[in-house]
């Protein structure tokens, strides 16, 4: 009896945390604890942040005890174009969410405008445009007429097909940001025109809230580079805060990275110290540059209310760059101005 009761109560708990979950992701973002390795994600004004063409792929995976899949899975590329101080980019995102395999895509073009200011300072101001698409897995859902006392019936549904139901919408975002040779800032607005991303032409309120966000690092260098006159350290400490609001939910991100040549690892914190978050989590992260490849890995643990029941989550990051600046070599005096990245 004790053990029934045990078992009932343990589905009774995480279907109620399926669904507050279930609720939350379909009123918010993904969201990446690398939000440093996901730039054009985060802020449309991060595009071409680097002196030669970019390629990144993003993977997280959340909450491997809850039934079902929660994924997302993003890819770009960007460049900057240094004739016109433009930079172009595109991002790709996937995100499956629940046993009922509620999917969304998203396809968004980036533009950038670089202004420097100094030789020591420069801004960005940049806006995407995009096209976003949510539907519902039919196959993996149960109705009322599917069940009985014993289990399923093992027959198609009578309720309405839901194959149709798909919410397609325009989207746009725009940001800006502020940087030098070790320090950025910049602010984000995404979903500014609110689409609405309903599944149903009979629900005409499901705008996608706007997605606000602040951001800002610094890069301490602690070891001065002997060989490679294209940087001028090898080793740095990196400090980094990610504010972000959508519709209820509030998330902040603060910590931070620590390399050495070619190994970085971090320590970070995602919540709202001031109150408790069903969200929280401590991250560890470790990652390894090898030539013009940069590879990381981080561990979410979970120390929200729910932290035993989710299983935290996993996260990789991949940024190939690919350009004409291999063989170039700068004195000292002359380094050109180039984005603080967090990993190298």
């Amino acid at each position: 009896m004790k053990v029934y009761i045990k078992q009932n109560l343990t589905a009774y708990l995480a279907a109620i945390v399926i669904l507050l979950i279930s609720i939350q992701v379909q009123a918010q973002d993904a969201h990446f604890s690398q939000f440093y390795n996901n730039p054009l994600y985060i802020n449309p004004a991060l595009t071409g942040t680097t002196d030669e063409a970019r390629l990144m792929f993003n993977y997280r995976t959340q909450w491997p005890k809850l039934p079902g899949e929660f994924v997302t899975i993003n890819a770009s590329y960007d460049q900057h174009i240094e004739k016109a101080n433009s930079n172009l980019g595109i991002i790709v995102s996937l995100d499956k969410a629940g046993s009922a395999g509620l999917r969304s895509t998203n396809i968004n073009a980036l533009y950038a405008y670089t202004l420097k200011i100094s030789d020591e300072m420069a801004v960005q101001a940049g806006a995407s445009v995009g096209y976003g698409q949510r539907l519902l897995n039919q196959f993996t859902l149960v109705f009322g007429d599917q069940l009985t006392p014993f289990g399923t019936t093992g027959q198609a549904s009578q309720e309405p097909n839901l194959a149709n139901q798909v919410g397609r919408y325009l989207d746009l975002s725009s940001g800006i940001v502020v940087y030098g040779r070790n320090f950025w800032a910049g602010i984000a607005g995404h979903h500014i025109n609110q689409p609405n991303n309903a599944m149903s032409t009979l629900d005409q309120d499901a705008k996608l809230p706007m997605r606000l966000s602040a951001h800002m690092g610094l890069k301490i260098p602690f070891l001065e580079s002997m060989t490679n006159r294209n940087v001028d350290y090898e080793g740095a400490v990196m400090p980094a805060i990610y504010y972000s609001q959508q519709g209820n939910f509030r998330q902040l991100d603060l910590g931070t990275n620590v390399y050495y040549h070619p190994i970085t690892v971090g320590l970070w914190y995602r919540g709202l110290p001031i109150q408790e978050s069903s969200n929280g989590a401590i991250s560890v992260l470790v990652g390894f540059k090898y030539q013009k490849i940069n590879f990381a890995y981080n561990y979410d643990l979970p120390i929200g209310r729910f932290a035993g029941i989710t299983g935290g989550a996993h996260e990789l990051s991949l940024s190939i760059k690919m350009g004409e600046y291999q063989g170039r070599r700068y004195s000292r005096r002359k380094q050109p101005l180039r984005f603080p990245s967090m990993m190298d």
